[in-house]
């Protein structure tokens, strides 16, 4: 399976379950693409079918902290078209 996982990139909940989980899934052999603004301090990103997708929250007047949810959907829709995801998952804080 292609499979996206969506989480931050901190060492809390988000960002050490999604990499572990992620890694296990690539050691099964899925194609497993991770979505966040950095890597996660556990996420090995050069593992073997392993991918990071670094989403970028562009900055505008009337968001001066950026619009990361907005980034965030514009990535996975476009990365899901374009590699043919099967299934994504998003963590809940996100």
């Amino acid at each position: 399976m292609k499979i996206g996982l969506a989480c931050h990139a901190t060492l809390g909940g988000s960002g050490v379950i999604a990499a572990e989980l992620g890694h296990a899934l690539a050691r099964n052999g899925h194609a497993v693409h991770f979505f966040c603004a950095d890597a996660p301090p556990r996420l090995d990103a050069g593992a073997e079918n392993v991918t990071l997708h670094r989403v970028e929250s562009p900055v505008h007047a009337l968001f001066p902290g950026g619009e990361y949810a907005l980034a965030l959907a514009s990535k996975l829709a476009q990365v899901s078209a374009s590699a043919g995801l099967d299934v994504l998952h998003v963590h809940y804080a996100m």
